[in-house]
């Protein structure tokens, strides 16, 4: 019987969504999307119930403790708005930062798995203007992501890839 045995499965790693959008004027707008067994496992709290919304609530108005963004060194403050429901299973948290305008560089630090045992990751978008965007994977392993929010000249590509050459 042993021998016939499968595989054990538990919950202990799930896959969500996040996008951070850089604006113009230096806010990034950040929507992520977790599943409502995440929620429960995170924060205690049931999403299905009507009861527990404002619970829900408090406790997603945490995500300034766990979601950091940093423009060009400097922090970006975040501040949440609210959340949703998209389809049956699916809650989606917005948020916005105000960063400086015009910055070159945004380090997102994402503090979801130091909050429990389960290895919470998230398919990471970062669109920047001009339709520049970035995708990255942030889970415990990978907890954070600097990316390039404008377009570098041609000079500043040639020397990155000189550089390398040279490393």
């Amino acid at each position: 019987a042993l021998l016939l045995a499968g595989p054990a499965s538990s919950h202990s790693s799930t896959l969500g969504n996040s996008w951070f959008r850089v604006e113009e004027d230096g806010t990034v707008r950040v929507l992520i999307e977790l599943e409502e067994r995440d929620v429960l496992e995170l924060f205690n709290v049931d999403p299905q119930s009507p009861e527990e919304e404002p619970r829900l609530d408090g406790a997603l108005a945490a995500l300034p403790h766990w979601l950091k963004l940093t423009a060009d060194g400097a922090r970006c403050p975040v501040a949440y708005d609210r959340w949703d429901r998209r389809g049956v299973r699916t809650i989606r948290i917005h948020a916005a930062a105000r960063c400086a305008a015009g910055a070159e560089q945004l380090r997102i630090d994402w503090g979801l798995s130091s909050l429990t045992t389960l290895d919470v990751r998230s398919l990471g978008t970062v669109t920047a203007p001009g339709d520049l965007r970035h995708t990255t994977l942030f889970s415990r392993q990978t907890p954070r992501a600097e990316v390039s929010v404008r377009r570098p000249s041609a000079t500043e590509t040639l020397r990155r890839f000189s550089w390398l050459g040279v490393e």
